[in-house]
Parts: C-alpha cells; structure tokens; sequence
C-alpha cells in the first residue's frame, strides 16, 4: 500500500481567493489510511468536510443522471431499428 498517495494533493476552502500559508500539522497517518482504503474500492475523493470534531470524505459521485441514461437507451433503441 502506497502511504503517500494523498502526499502532494491539497484541498481548498470552496470559495477563498485571499493569501495563504501553512505550518500547523497534526499526524495524520490513520486518516491517509483511511482515504486509500477508500480510493482502493474505486472511490474518487473531491473534498472533505469538517463539521464539528467530525471528517467526512467527499467522493465523485458514481450514480448517473437520469437524462444520460434516458438518452443512451433512447440511443441504444434508435441503433437496433
């Protein structure tokens, strides 16, 4: 298992445009842990939201709107006349 996928990739706050700087770290290696075990299965992580003492890893969802599947299966039937 590869313990520096999440090495490199930085999240932004949605929104900030201002100046930035780092130097306040905490050890984190339960939560790279964590979010590898979770691009392993196929999941895709976009974000992370933190409410309270809580962390939730946004994915890419995997569900497809229903408009594309209406116009592949519009597509599918048009082929087959």
């Amino acid at each position: 298992m590869d313990m520096h996928k999440f090495k490199d990739i930085v999240f932004w706050k949605d929104g900030f445009t201002g100046r930035a700087e780092g130097g306040f770290y905490f050890r984190s290696f339960e939560l790279n842990k964590f979010m590898e075990g979770i691009t392993e299965k196929g999941d895709n992580i976009v974000g992370i939201s933190f409410t309270g003492n809580n962390c939730e890893i946004i994915c890419e969802s995997k569900q497809v709107e229903e408009s594309v599947v209406f116009e592949e299966l519009e597509e599918s039937i048009n082929n087959q006349l």
